[in-house]
């Protein structure tokens, strides 16, 4: 489908910056409803059946003239966005293990199952830094 900048009216515009967060939690009909008001341009998904993930972006993609982008934060593994698909350790336990074959594989597979699972855009890797490595809160997750 092409489309040009200029075939977009200035709804369709500034719901392309538009990306809300839509949970399993979250009321189905009330999702529906402001897709198709807002008509973003993504998504972000967590805790959703690989079926709940497929139909609200078929319905985003309904009323959207561009393609939606489907994102969540895997940086621990595809779980958080698509339930039963697994997790990774955090970034700096990967790190500890000393290996970046590991790393790598990790990622890969994480990779594969958002792409599967028609998410683009994963917000990871991130890159921890133990700024304060005795602090309980700080030490397991920073930056």
């Amino acid at each position: 489908m092409e489309f040009h900048l200029n075939d977009l009216a200035l709804e369709d515009l500034v719901g392309q910056v538009l990306c809300p967060d839509i949970s399993s939690k979250d009321d189905p009909e009330a999702v529906v409803k402001m897709l198709r008001e807002q008509k973003p341009g993504g998504i972000f998904v967590t805790h959703m059946t690989k079926e709940m993930v497929k139909y609200y972006t078929d319905v985003a993609n309904e009323v959207s003239k561009v393609p939606i982008v489907v994102c969540s934060d895997v940086e621990n593994g595809p779980e958080i966005a698509v339930n039963g698909t697994g997790t990774i350790p955090k970034a700096m336990a990967c790190a500890a293990a000393g290996s970046t074959d590991l790393v790598r594989e990790a990622a890969e597979v994480s990779a594969a199952i958002c792409r599967e699972n028609g998410i683009h855009w994963t917000f990871s890797p991130v890159a921890d830094i133990n700024y304060h490595f005795r602090c309980p809160e700080i030490n397991a997750r920073a930056f």
